[in-house]
């Protein structure tokens, strides 16, 4: 088994701020389907470059090769740019973080100015997804959650597999509801039995105090009856 630091490591999202007790289940960084368009603009500025070089060799005029040496240092650093570009969101894909654990539903995005959103797990309400085609194909695709927090509603765009990950998360909300289910019916256990112990101690005072009363009652009658006069019955004789 990894250690948390180890696993932090490799999966990009630390453990540092968990609960105690919070296990994490799930950590995606945003499908690779993202990278489609920065690497094609990419693709495109060096075909630039070529075409560029190929038709500065073939002109004879000195204007034209001015211009065809614009434009292949234009497309050159138009590679340069598309180049940057594709470290830069490489970079912001690296600090994407989509992750599910036993207590939460945690997204993280933004390299130097960080956003968050955190679902308790027991608040949501719902879970959906959306693929069109092409993300179908690709696997990737949206995925809503519906809570009952302030916002409401959660969109998380570019994850992999999202019916996958939705079954995951309704899953975590099952375990959470089972729990909770337990934890009451221990709680309610408990309950019941407190209710009877205090119950026999109740009885058990209320015997005493009633064995206490009919010893008192019998003293007080057994004391009183020592100075109470005696009637003296005298029977007649017949004359």
């Amino acid at each position: 088994m990894l250690h948390p630091a180890h696993y932090a490591r490799l999966m990009g999202y630390t453990q540092k701020y968990f609960n105690e007790g919070e296990i994490m289940v799930l950590d995606l960084h945003p499908h690779w389907w993202t990278f489609v368009k920065p690497t094609f603009k990419l693709i495109g500025a060096l075909a630039l470059v070529v075409v560029s070089n190929r038709i500065a060799t073939e002109t004879s005029s000195s204007f034209l090769t001015t211009v065809e040496t614009v434009a292949v240092n234009a497309s050159l650093a138009l590679v340069g740019v598309t180049f940057i570009m594709l470290l830069i969101h490489t970079l912001q894909w690296s600090r994407v973080h989509f992750v599910v654990t036993n207590q939460r539903v945690i997204y993280r995005s933004g390299v130097i100015a960080r956003n968050g959103i955190e679902i308790p797990v027991r608040k949501v309400n719902n879970v959906s997804f959306h693929q069109s085609v092409i993300e179908r194909i690709v696997g990737a695709g949206d995925i809503l959650i519906e809570s009952g927090g302030e916002d409401g509603q959660s969109l998380f765009s570019d994850i992999r597999d999202p019916e996958k990950q939705r079954e995951l998360l309704l899953k975590q909300l099952e375990r959470q509801q089972q729990q909770l289910g337990r934890t009451l019916g221990n709680q309610d256990g408990q309950g019941r039995l407190v209710l009877l112990r205090n119950s026999l101690r109740v009885l058990a005072l209320c015997g005493i105090y009633i064995a206490a009363f009919q010893g008192i009652s019998s003293g007080l009658r057994k004391f009183s009856s020592g100075f109470l006069p005696r009637k003296l019955l005298r029977k007649k004789n017949p004359s």
